[in-house]
């Protein structure tokens, strides 16, 4: 409960902590629920009530814009304190209410009913304005993120392609130096491994000489294997070309989500509003039922929608208004009167206006929170998919930088060195039948240098595969 409260003061206490665009939202909420309630007051005079919440609106307005002006002034540039928002919310409802007693009594001599025109008004508006600070600053949150992101993964991206460019330059120089520098090894060792099989009659020490033959010729074909692999890098799309820019906080007027948590949420806020001075608890408990009711239905569509693709999302969303039309006047019409005995029932149709209205602003909301969380997500997916390249990019670095160009290649070409100065002393040299034995360990270890060169270039591979 704490972190969800801290949550709502982080994101309600900023930017939008009081905005005239998102205010002006709920004011054909406010206008209806005044009239309905004045002409309950005083009825038989639609004008007049009509008068007195314009004045009460407009008040609020005024005491909104000089708030807006002096105690939230500096809300762009940091947090305001959590209190001094509160005071502005809800003052904003106090000050119309003490517009709709003044302008009652002063103009039209009707009765203050202070507690009618006061509780309600006040609590609508500091309750409405604090909910659209919460959704608006959430989405402004995010969108701010998400701008943060894309600034960071553009420098990444720069530095991406710097170290693509070295990393090229690298690989190239370690083919060079593999192919310079053994290649010329390989070629010397056949020479000297073929002229030493004309000489030697000895069968044994021709069999080793066709097998050092056979694994030069598998070593040769190993390092072109592994040079192939140098030379042919693959390239790996950053994906920051499919970021998209946010989603404007005021994109148009169609829907693109069908909102369940957000259209309960405003709904029974409206319900609460609209049924305690006019039906008292009772009309309460109706509406709950009802608010159940659509809701159970709006989870439905919304499980549906969320199977269909393409152009059947958007006819889906079309057709939840005319579905939530009509299930909250058979609701109104048939089903409440069989349970509640409402003293003031609203007609059926006027409800369900009033309901559309309401799930229409929640799926608008609904829509920026999501299509923004979307976007977040998908930069987020791209940051980390950068820095990974990067990171792996790094490592490759080190990898041709140190094991190959220094040490691997180093290794390999003392091993072949190796095995041609032992078949070159086998060749120069008269070996006596009693020093046969001496020629043969001589093979054995020429054959033993070669093996390990194999393992050596077999290890790049390892290497490689896991960079």
């Amino acid at each position: 409960m704490k972190e969800a409260l801290e949550r709502f003061k982080v994101a309600s206490t900023g930017r939008w902590a009081i905005s005239a665009r998102t205010y002006v939202l709920t004011v054909p909420f406010a206008i209806l629920m005044n009239m309905e309630r004045e002409n309950l007051l005083n009825p038989g005079n639609t004008s007049r009530s009509f008068m007195i919440c314009m004045a009460g609106e407009l008040a609020s307005w005024l005491f909104l814009f000089i708030s807006h002006t002096t105690l939230l002034k500096h809300r762009r540039e940091r947090q305001q304190r959590f209190s001094k928002c509160l005071f502005v919310w809800f003052g904003a409802g106090a000050v119309k209410s003490a517009v709709f007693i003044l302008y009652s009594i002063n103009v039209f001599g009707l009765e203050p009913d202070i507690t009618v025109r006061t509780f309600m008004p006040t609590l609508f508006t500091g309750v409405s304005a604090g909910l659209l600070a919460f959704y608006f600053g959430t989405i402004d949150r995010r969108r701010i993120e998400n701008s943060a992101l894309i600034t960071v993964d553009r420098y990444l991206q720069d530095e991406k392609i710097a170290l693509d460019a070295l990393d090229r330059i690298a690989r190239v120089e370690a083919v060079k130096s593999l192919r310079s520098g053994l290649e010329p090894e390989i070629v010397h060792l056949r020479s000297v491994a073929s002229g030493l099989s004309n000489q030697l009659d000895n069968t044994k020490s021709n069999d080793e000489i066709n097998e050092i033959l056979e694994l030069s010729r598998d070593l040769e074909d190993r390092i072109e294997r592994e040079a192939l692999k140098l030379s042919e890098k693959k390239s790996v799309r950053s994906g920051i070309e499919d970021v998209e820019p946010n989603v404007p906080i005021y994109f148009g007027f169609v829907p693109r989500v069908i909102s369940v948590r957000t259209s309960a949420v405003v709904i029974t806020l409206g319900m609460f509003w609209g049924h305690i001075n006019r039906n008292g608890l009772i009309g309460v408990a109706s509406g709950l039922v009802g608010t159940a009711l659509l809701v159970i239905v709006l989870l439905a569509l919304r499980k549906i929608s969320l199977r269909l693709r393409g152009t059947t999302v958007a006819i889906a969303i079309i057709a939840s208004y005319p579905i939530v039309f009509l299930t909250q006047v058979i609701y109104v019409n048939d089903l409440s009167p069989a349970f509640f005995e409402l003293p003031n029932p609203y007609l059926p149709w006027y409800s369900a206006v009033k309901t559309i209205y309401g799930y229409y602003l929640a799926s608008i909301v609904s829509g920026l929170i999501i299509g923004n969380t979307e976007k977040l997500m998908a930069s987020r997916e791209v940051h980390d998919d950068l820095q990974s390249q990067i990171t792996t990019l790094n490592r490759q670095q080190d990898l041709i930088s140190q094991h190959i160009l220094e040490t691997r290649f180093g290794s390999i070409k003392g091993k072949i060195a190796g095995v041609t100065m032992a078949l070159q002393l086998i060749l120069n040299e008269d070996f006596s039948p009693s020093n046969a034995n001496m020629q043969s360990k001589m093979m054995s270890g020429a054959l033993q240098l070669l093996t390990e060169a194999q393992q050596e270039v077999e290890l790049l591979d390892i290497e490689f595969s896991h960079g």
